[in-house]
Parts: structure tokens; sequence; C-alpha cells
């Protein structure tokens, strides 16, 4: 419990005085936890990292938990964040990093929506395809995968890894690894437009999640084929109008005042 505000009211008559007053008790959020990464040392899209928050304390339960990672662009110094997962009873995630990706960072809610945040710091090391495939044939399969399992959480979190993987560069590319690039961005336009299908069903957290994906995949124009362009669009479309959908605001939760008359 944290601190309190006391409202008193005093009622006088000719005779006699009536006194009421009313406690309105300020949330605190929770406190006494961390967040940990397993590996905190591994490989963009290839190693998965176990993203844990731990020993989290709140009278007001249950607990929420929202993973993001804070990523740095190659044409900025300003971090820009990236939610992994949207906010659930689950305290532990396992994610696909992008290159980009340098810290991690939990946000956990009580009932009443106070929260507080932890942070870890990850080095993620820069994608080497499996032996055998290059990028495009990589992101076709385990993107392919995560859809036949019904993983939209995984999916998105592999869009924006391998577009990340792509950078945003194509004016540096040779002729060969800029064809490659459109190759690629053209299998992550299609997952968008698949998984953007069933927008409406989605929660809004895995709508921004997706939406994210979205920007990483259009990040350099030059890397869009017309085909990948339209795709996007079209996805971005489905997610504007979902996100539309569920644009009403739901009210925050209010503790109960606690009430005294004398």
């Amino acid at each position: 419990v944290g601190f309190y505000y006391r409202f008193r009211l005093e009622v006088f008559d000719t005779r006699e005085t009536g006194v009421a007053e009313v406690d309105i008790v300020m949330n605190t959020p929770p406190r006494g936890g961390n967040v940990t990464v397993v590996p905190n040392e591994g490989m963009a899209i290839s190693d998965t990292f176990t993203v844990t928050a731990q020993g989290w304390r709140d009278a007001d339960i249950p607990l929420n938990y929202a993973f993001s990672y804070r990523s740095r662009g190659s044409d900025s110094s300003a971090a820009h964040s990236f939610m992994l997962m949207p906010a659930s009873l689950s305290s532990t995630v396992d994610a696909v990093l992008p290159i980009t990706a340098t810290v991690l960072v939990v946000q956990v809610s009580d009932s009443y929506s106070a929260s507080a945040q932890a942070t870890v710091q990850v080095k993620v090391k820069p994608y080497v395809p499996a032996e055998g495939f290059d990028i495009q044939t990589d992101a076709a399969e385990k993107i392919s995968s995560g859809m036949t399992n019904g993983n939209a959480q995984q999916t998105t979190q592999l869009i924006t890894a391998f577009a990340g993987a792509l950078g945003d560069e194509s004016s540096a590319m040779s002729e060969q690894e800029l064809k490659q690039a459109q190759n690629t961005r053209e299998v992550l336009a299609d997952a968008l437009v698949a998984l953007s299908s069933n927008a409406e069903d989605a929660p809004p957290d895995q709508l921004e999640m997706m939406a994210q994906g979205a920007a990483a995949v259009t990040a350099d124009a030059g890397q869009l084929t017309p085909a990948a362009m339209e795709n996007a669009v079209d996805a971005v479309t489905s997610l504007g109008s979902a996100k539309a959908l569920k644009g009403q605001v739901t009210p925050p939760k209010v503790r109960p005042a606690s009430w005294r008359a004398f």
C-alpha cells in the first residue's frame, strides 16, 4: 500500500456537527524484481534468447509482463523500442532478436495498471545463414515454420529480425546483394499479408507488433520490388482497419475508496 490522501467533510448546524472522511489510497507499482536473458550473447535470428522477469512483488495481482527491446538504427543514435511479447501473465518469453537489439526491457503492471520497468543488456552478433541456405531461403523456411505452427508472435519477431539483417543501405549494395535483398523482402511482405489477414481477431498489442514489422520491412524503399510494396501496403491497410475497429479505450480501474463516517 502506498501513500494516501484523506478528505474530510464537516457539516454544522445550530446544535450538532457531522463529520465524514474518505481515504484515497495511491497505488504503487510492482517492485523488487529484475529481468535476465539467456544467453546474454548470441547470433541474430539463429539463436533463441530466453528473457525472464523474476522476483516482482505487488499486492494487486495478477501481474502482467510486457517484453520489448531497444534498438539503435544505423542512421541515428536515438534508441527505438520494439515489442517482443504483448502484455500477458507469462513472466518469460523466447525471442528472436535482430542485430540492432542492444537492451531488453520488461514492463510489469499490477491489476490497477501501475507499472515498473527493468532492463538488461544483450549482445547480438551478425546473422549468418544456416549451411546450405542464403538469407532468402532461410527466411522463407523459418517464417513458414512459424506460420504453420500458428505462432504469430514468433513469425512477427522473425519478420522484423530478417528485415534488420538486410539493413537499410541499398545504395551501397552490389547488384547481386540488392537482388537477394529484394527477393527476401518479398518473402517478408508475403508473410505480413498472411498475418494481417487475421488482424481483426488479434489483440491491440499484437497489432502493434505487426505494425512494427511492417515498418521494418519497408524501411528501405530501394529494396522493395513493386510486388513487395503492394503487399506491404495491403498489410498496413488491413492493420489500420483492425486498429480502427479496436479504437475504443478501456477506462482504467480505480482502487476502491475506504469510507469512514462519524
